[in-house]
């Protein structure tokens, strides 16, 4: 199921609650065509007697963060805020993975021109190999994706997590979009009412990188013990220092008594700084390859028109 069939899902949630639908009658209305079935037992199983969120556990689609806000909207009685929120998230997922599939279109496009040439240099160069070679070729960018799919556990396990964290772009990165989802979650969690370990220990399973529910556990350990505030706790708990502007904003909110919506805005500030940052490496890397791809068409024409001399001398001689 892909963001945008999850933004159209919490989008029909959220019109039919709002309307004062409750959740069985607003799942069994009109719901996209990938969540139909899924919207149908979930109903069923609210009627057994389950929560949203047990039913919604219970299809194993969604993940941690949906459960976790979801989990926070049922407890504070206002289902409706959660779901907006969720289509935020999604709708800005969709934005940001449309903005970037659009900058590698080109890109794409010049790497299999690129393979054209460089068959018809080898085509024109006499190799064996001149359809293998570009079978392999084509393939190659897809492999690729695939294999980063499949690979997503080892992607987020502690040890690359770690690695990834000592990178000064990619880490910071990586840093920001956890804490992201960590205190939206956090703000949803806070705003129920729930205890402040109860909140981050619920808001880490949002996290992707175990490194950071495993840092973010240890501030939920931490503030148990000591009971300071969780701004407090969280200055050299984590991989990276938070902000000053987030520790502000976190501080604000801790003296006012507004720690859930102070948590939203600090999700926010750091999810756009992450957006900007996914932006300038879309538009990086295209021109990284360019400069890949055209020093390798200069040394296969060189190197061509080099065997071509050589065949010519040979043949004077």
């Amino acid at each position: 199921m892909t963001a945008n069939d999850r933004t159209l899902f919490y989008t029909a949630l959220l019109s039919l609650l709002e309307v004062g639908f409750t959740p069985v009658r607003a799942l069994r209305g009109v719901m996209p065509q990938a969540f139909r079935r899924v919207a149908a037992a979930m109903a069923d199983d609210i009627e057994r007697g389950a929560t949203l969120t047990d039913a919604m556990r219970r299809q194993r689609c969604f993940s941690h963060m949906e459960l976790a806000l979801i989990h926070a909207g049922e407890l504070a009685g206002n289902l409706p805020e959660s779901c907006r929120q969720l289509v935020e998230y999604f709708d800005e997922q969709k934005a940001l993975r449309a903005k970037m599939i659009s900058g590698f279109m080109y890109p794409l496009f010049l790497y299999h021109f690129a393979g054209l040439v460089f068959t018809l240099l080898r085509y024109v160069g006499k190799a064996d190999d001149c359809l293998q070679f570009l079978i392999l070729w084509s393939i190659a960018p897809w492999a690729a994706l695939l294999l980063w799919k499949l690979l997503a556990p080892v992607r987020h396990s502690m040890l690359v997590s770690g690695v990834v964290n000592l990178l000064p772009f990619f880490g910071g990165l990586q840093f920001q979009r956890e804490c992201a989802r960590f205190l939206l979650c956090f703000g949803r969690c806070q705003d129920a009412g729930m205890g402040m370990e109860a909140s981050i220990d619920t808001s880490a399973g949002c996290c992707h990188s175990t490194l950071y529910q495993y840092d973010f556990r240890k501030i939920a350990r931490k503030q148990s013990e000591c009971r300071q505030p969780f701004s407090a706790c969280a200055i050299g708990a984590l991989p990276r220092e938070m902000p000053d502007e987030v520790l502000t904003l976190l501080q604000t909110g801790e003296i006012s008594g507004q720690l859930p919506m102070y948590a939203e805005r600090s999700a926010k500030l750091l999810s756009g700084r992450a957006s900007t940052k996914l932006l300038l490496l879309a538009k990086a890397l295209p021109v990284v390859f360019y400069i890949f791809v055209a020093i390798q068409i200069a040394m296969r024409v060189i190197g061509f028109y080099a065997g071509y001399i050589n065949s010519v001398n040979s043949l004077m001689e």
